[in-house]
């Protein structure tokens, strides 16, 4: 396993993206966030480099998707950091739009129209819901690489698609690339604070199945996959579920190795609208995610053929006990787990000390 990084890491400051022909651009300035004032005019496809078939570039190119919901005061800075991209291979954004009741899906539809080549809008008929949204947008890309960006988050590094697939290209037992992010808040101004400091000691790279199975370190709008490790993923389509994304990294950390970047490619904006920030769906998350990893364990045990280290025996055996103990789950689950329980036992002793974050 890589080596992680250092807790307390500070992350890259986040470069001003450069558009070809002396074009101006929006300006994200890491002092004063707040001063981005995304311009429709301003944008403009890369000039003198004719669209490419998705089929084309790098085996195929990368699908951005973006989902929208009631973000019209962000939706155009979240398309024009992907509009910036600097590549060599085909890159189309995918714009799932979940029946906005602002103007979100007239500002994206503006955009399909200026750049049908590059841009594929999704106008929702009836709210989905963030996972049923999700699915359905996933079922229109095609692409080699599959990308996400939130629809009020922005790409702030226009090289981030070619670092990550230029990595992933040129290492095939990895399958998944994220980076660090910059936290913003509505107004798009800087926000400090230990929080994120915490998460940010968790990033850690290569065979790291097991340790992402403690929580989430992946922002999902960092993160670049090959797209065929998704094709045997199924997406919980309830409306109340958020947390799809964090099963989808779960899904692929067991199927290949993960690369971390350590760059600031992309500014996570925190706000009161954020569906993460209610309570109540929050507790109903980590009520479908328990359940869930019922069969994840099963999926660990059927897939993952290397011999396990003591501290990864522990920290496998707690979670089964910790999903036995709580509520989630059926009986028929818990007795299902149990072999396995017998299975990955560390030994007493082993148990009692608390494991140790890998290292390597």
């Amino acid at each position: 396993m890589e080596q992680k990084i250092a807790p307390g890491v500070n992350p890259t400051p986040i470069p001003s993206p450069k558009r070809e022909g002396g074009l101006p651009s929006a300006k994200f300035d890491n002092q004063n966030l707040d001063t981005i004032e995304p311009q429709l005019e301003m944008i403009q496809a890369k000039r003198n480099v004719a669209p490419l078939p998705l089929g084309g570039g790098v085996g195929g190119g990368v699908d951005v998707l973006m989902l929208a919901y009631n973000v019209a005061p962000y939706i155009a800075q979240a398309i024009e950091g992907v509009l910036a991209q600097e590549t060599d291979f085909p890159v189309r954004l995918v714009i799932g739009e979940d029946c906005s009741t602002d103007e979100t899906p007239s500002i994206c539809q503006a955009y399909a129209n200026k750049y049908p080549e590059r841009i594929l809008f999704l106008p929702g008929d009836q709210n989905l819901g963030i996972a049923g949204n999700a699915n359905r947008a996933l079922s229109h890309c095609t692409a080699r690489y599959l990308a996400i960006c939130d629809g009020d988050d922005i790409w702030t590094d226009p090289a981030k698609l070619q670092k990550q697939v230029s990595f992933l290209e040129n290492n095939p037992d990895y399958g998944l690339s994220y980076s660090d992010v910059h936290i913003i808040s509505e107004t798009s101004a800087a926000v400090q604070g230990d929080e994120h400091d915490e998460l940010r000691s968790c990033y850690a790279g290569g065979d790291i199945f097991l340790y992402l199975l403690g929580g989430n370190f992946i922002n999902n709008s960092t993160a670049v996959v090959r797209h065929d490790l998704l094709r045997d993923h199924v997406i919980d389509t309830d409306r109340k579920y958020y947390i799809h994304d964090y099963l989808m990294w779960l899904h692929v950390a067991l199927r290949s190795r993960v690369h971390f970047l350590p760059e600031t490619t992309t500014a996570y904006r925190k706000h009161s609208g954020g569906v993460t920030n209610s309570e109540e769906k929050a507790r109903y998350n980590g009520q479908k995610l328990q359940e869930a990893l019922f069969g994840i364990l099963h999926d660990f045990d059927r897939l993952y053929k290397q011999p396990l280290a003591r501290e990864d025996k522990k920290r496998l055996f707690r979670k089964m006990l910790s999903l036995l103990y709580r509520n989630a789950g059926t009986w028929r689950q818990k007795l299902g787990l149990l072999p396995l329980l017998f299975k990955y036992f560390p030994g007493l002793l082993s148990y009692l000390k608390k494991p140790q974050p890998s290292s390597t």
